[in-house]
Parts: C-alpha cells; structure tokens; sequence
C-alpha cells in the first residue's frame, strides 16, 4: 500500500514538473507573441503551437539543455524520437536545437580564446 501512494507521488511531481515546463515554454510563446522575443518557433498564421502537446521527453530535453549537460549525441536521439506529424514538438525541437547550436558555439569561441591566452 505504501510502495503505491510513493509511486502516485511520483507520478504527481512529474505531472506537476511537466506542467511547471509547459508553462515556461507558453510564456515564452507570449513573448513571442507580444513582439518581445523572436525565435520564429512558436506563432505562425499557418501553424498551432500547443503546449499541452509537449512531453516528459520534451521537458527533459530542456532540463539537459538548461543544465548544460545535453549532447549531441542525446539530442540526435531525442530527435528520432519526433514523428513528422506532432507539429508543436517538431518546432520545439528546432527552438532547443538552434538554442544547443549557440551554445556549442559560444563554447567553442571560449575554448579557442582560452587556447591563444595559454600561448
């Protein structure tokens, strides 16, 4: 009986820790919406962006990337994991991928500045 009601609490903080992403993303979306951030992902005439659609894969996703420790590699494989159809996490997908790609490259540039200092 117990080993259940820690099991429904788990459940319950995911749910609550999916959500609590699904919101951060939807403010992001606003912003987008209101002109005062432009990513490109989130608002088009043709498209709907739903937050409700985004996954536990999703917000681990963007735990990793928030943390710095995504990898290509794990995002390569998060990718295959998107079908052509799920819209919302197809352009999720390529906000987080040019996020991680800027990111890469401000690592790079920090690394090669590091590297001329030492010679």
């Amino acid at each position: 009986m117990e080993k259940r009601e820690n099991q429904n609490q788990n459940q319950e903080r995911e749910k609550l820790s999916l959500e609590k992403f699904q919101q951060e993303i939807q403010k992001i979306k606003e912003a987008e919406e209101k002109g005062e951030l432009k990513t490109g992902h989130f608002i088009s005439g043709e498209r709907e962006f739903n937050v409700k659609d985004l996954t536990e894969e999703d917000r681990q996703i963007y735990e990793e990337f928030k943390n710095s420790t995504l990898t290509r590699e794990k995002f390569n494989e998060y990718w295959k994991t998107i079908s052509p159809g799920q819209t919302t996490r197809v352009y999720y997908a390529a906000y987080i991928a040019n996020k991680f790609t800027i990111e890469l490259e401000k690592k790079g540039l920090a690394m090669k500045k590091l590297k001329n200092s030492r010679t």
